[in-house]
C-alpha cells in the first residue's frame, strides 16, 4: 500500500489532518529504479527497505569517521609525546 493512502487512512481513523510538512516531503533517489521517487508514492515495504539502506549506509559512514578521528588523535598524541 502506498504511503499517501496509508496517511489518508490514518487521517480518517484518527480524525486529524495530514500535517503539511508530511504532504511535501523531499523526494528520494532510488538506486534500484535509478530515478527520483516521491516518498508518498512509495509502497510501505519499499519505504522500509529504503530506510534500512540509508540507516546502514550512514551508520557505516559514522563508524568510519569515528575510527578515522580516533586514529588521527592517537597519531597526534604520539607526535606530542616525542
Amino acid at each position: 500500500m502506498k504511503i499517501r493512502k496509508l496517511l489518508e487512512i490514518q487521517s480518517v481513523i484518527e480524525d486529524k489532518a495530514i500535517p503539511n510538512d508530511i504532504k511535501s516531503l523531499e523526494p528520494y533517489y532510488s538506486n534500484a529504479l535509478g530515478d527520483i521517487v516521491d516518498i508518498l508514492d512509495m509502497d510501505f515495504n519499499q519505504l522500509i527497505k529504503a530506510y534500512k539502506f540509508i540507516d546502514k549506509k550512514y551508520t557505516k559512514f559514522d563508524s568510519l569517521v569515528s575510527w578515522d578521528f580516533i586514529n588521527t588523535m592517537k597519531s597526534y598524541v604520539r607526535t606530542l609525546k616525542k
